[in-house]
């Protein structure tokens, strides 16, 4: 379960930036994290072009252990979720906090 000590934090706002904020869908060819920071790298699906993703929220690092180079990775702005698709293998990671599950609608 993630959330924080510090008195000003705000499970709605972080959850609120991370679904207007953050964007990607990669294929991943490299993976660095190291503390609440990631560094994904690899392959645009549609365009074939190289992206990166920079994530020091935490959310993302969170969840690293589920991603493999490899993998297809999205999320679209305007959503919570997490898209992971591996062959034989989909799953979907859910945004949480302070035992709150944050629903696409």
């Amino acid at each position: 379960m993630i959330g924080s000590c510090a008195p000003d934090f705000s499970c709605e706002a972080w959850s609120n930036d991370f679904k207007t904020h953050d964007e990607f869908d990669i294929i991943l060819k490299d993976i660095y994290h190291n503390g609440r920071n990631v560094h994904l790298s690899g392959i645009n699906p549609k365009t074939h072009g190289n992206v990166e993703y920079y994530n020091g929220g935490g959310w993302i690092s969170h969840n690293i252990k589920q991603f493999e180079i490899g993998d297809t990775i999205r999320k679209d702005i305007g959503k919570y979720t997490i898209f992971v698709n591996r062959k034989g293998y989909k799953k979907k990671i859910l945004f949480q906090c302070e035992g709150i599950v944050y629903q696409d609608r």
